[in-house]
């Protein structure tokens, strides 16, 4: 029971399935190669979809480590909270960290765009929902 409460609570707090999930879609290299007029922007800025897919795959894994230690520890659910807080912490820091990373990716794809592209880009995605 705690095990899944920590799952359901890390997932809740990195936003899974989000605005980074939507921007870092496959769907949005597309739309990067057909909105952005300059072909080495528009290969940065695909790179960088890429990156931040990378990075929010990574940081599942991350989330599924910590959960899976998490039910380890807690096997028998008599763990008591000494033995449980160090995941907790572990998982909102890194939590705290995958935003940070992702803010950056977003702001640096940002970059690789005029804001023009850029709007182009983000109603193309809003069209797709």
């Amino acid at each position: 029971m705690l095990a899944a409460l920590l799952v359901g609570f890390l997932f809740f707090m990195s936003g899974g399935g989000g605005f980074a999930v939507e921007l870092f879609a496959k769907g949005t290299q597309k739309a990067v190669t057909e909105v952005v007029a300059d072909e080495a922007r528009a290969a940065a800025a695909v790179e960088i979809v890429k990156q931040g897919r990378n990075d929010l795959e990574n940081l599942s894994k991350r989330f599924e480590k910590i959960a899976k230690g998490f039910r380890a520890a807690d096997e028998d659910q008599s763990a008591g909270l000494d033995a449980l807080t160090p995941f907790m912490e572990q998982g909102i820091e890194t939590r705290r960290q995958g935003q940070t990373d992702v803010l950056d990716r977003i702001f640096e794809l940002r970059g690789t765009m005029t804001e023009s592209e850029w709007e182009t880009v983000l109603a193309r995605l809003a069209e797709e929902k």
